[in-house]
């Protein structure tokens, strides 16, 4: 067994799309679990833009045990937005993930409206951006202040043992949500993709994120080409795993799209890539097994 499919036993891909979904993607949930078992992956977290994917996962965990799937549920208007009531009725029904706005962040609305976003083209072709200003966790006029609803949301994450994943927030929203984590001695708050444009933070904050009690997610979907969006260097992954270090991280395809390969292949490319980056096998196995399944599968 070579050194790549050795790491990909046991691995989990804490971050990806599939049907059914409003958006269109390259495989659905089952599917997903069947390509998972033939290369041994152990478990995957399935996120959805506008509705709780937990249903969803205990569906096909009632069908076949061999790869464990984890669903949880994303703020979004189609939620009733910031809803602590359907966040617990999502972590009820077996989720473990509440994911902060997506599509419909006020920052994604933000970051759409600026000329120098790369992204921008994909997100739209993907429903973001709309006629309304975007959801937001602070209070209006305030840059530190979390509405009451969050601050529930946090309390929810803490009483079922969930994840609190920043998702599409803006600095300030993260900053503001990480203070009241700790107020509130929640343990697992993961900054999403934070080493994707919409929502990248340099070194310097993410380690103090980390200080604070963060835990770093990224993803290999900025490494792969879109249309009209050039990938980036994977040397850049390789050189952040090193500054920040693998306990501090969890890595995951963030792959759905249709032009992209299915997202086992994803996580295979990710293993290659930070191998030949010279990243030690030891540390790939914290940032794909370890460290997700302390979060996500307990």
């Amino acid at each position: 067994m070579d050194k790549i499919q050795k790491l990909l036993q046991g691995s989990y891909d804490i971050h990806l799309h599939a049907t059914p979904c409003l958006q269109s993607r390259r495989k659905s949930i089952y599917q997903m679990t069947q390509d998972a078992k033939a290369v041994g992956i152990k478990g995957f977290v399935v996120k959805d833009h506008n509705v709780t994917t937990a249903p969803h996962a205990a569906i096909i965990n009632e069908v076949q045990s061999d790869v464990k799937v984890v669903g949880g549920i994303t703020i979004a208007r189609s939620n009733g937005g910031y809803n602590p009531f359907a966040v617990e009725t999502s972590f009820k029904l077996g989720g473990k993930v509440a994911w902060m706005p997506s599509l419909e962040s006020a920052w994604m609305f933000e970051m759409l409206k600026s000329p120098g976003f790369g992204g921008a083209r994909n997100y739209k072709s993907l429903g973001g951006g709309g006629d309304f200003q975007g959801l937001s966790a602070l209070v209006e006029g305030s840059n530190t202040e979390l509405t009451q609803s969050t601050k529930e949301i946090i309390a929810l994450c803490k009483q079922y043992n969930g994840v609190f994943e920043t998702s599409h927030f803006s600095k300030k929203e993260t900053n503001a949500a990480i203070e009241e984590a700790k107020r509130q001695n929640l343990s697992k708050f993961v900054i999403t993709h934070a080493n994707t444009e919409v929502t990248r933070y340099s070194v310097a904050e993410q380690k103090e994120l980390i200080e604070k009690g963060a835990v770093m997610m990224y993803v290999m979907a900025p490494y792969l080409s879109k249309p009209g969006e050039a990938g980036e260097d994977l040397d850049n992954l390789g050189a952040l795993i090193k500054e920040v270090g693998a306990k501090h991280i969890v890595l995951a395809t963030d792959f759905g799209l249709n032009i992209w390969p299915p997202a086992v292949e994803g996580v295979r490319m990710l293993i290659a890539c930070l191998l030949a980056y010279g990243i030690d096998e030891d540390d790939i196995r914290v940032m794909l097994k370890e460290n997700p399944e302390r979060l996500y599968m307990d």
